[in-house]
């Protein structure tokens, strides 16, 4: 059950970085047993190709992470 667990978090796309932590770790697609019994070839990506990914999602994330704080301040008081 945890292994199914860390797969599943392991191949869901990241907002920040946009794409799962095991395709940017490891730059291709997870060797799933249902590919195997296919016969798919594993996709594998360029770490550039990544990088430049990841940093044009990162830049919109902190974009909306920053208009959020204009358009939503905060006013909570601590007593």
């Amino acid at each position: 059950m945890l292994a199914t667990a860390t797969t599943a978090i392991n191949i869901s796309i990241h907002i920040a970085i946009g794409t799962s932590p095991l395709i940017f770790r490891y730059e291709r697609l997870p060797n799933l047993e249902i590919g195997r019994k296919l016969g798919i070839n594993n996709k594998e990506f360029g770490k550039e190709q990544l990088m430049q990914e990841r940093n044009k999602n990162f830049k919109q994330y902190k974009k909306h992470i920053e208009g959020g704080k204009i358009t939503a301040p905060n006013r909570f008081q601590i007593h």
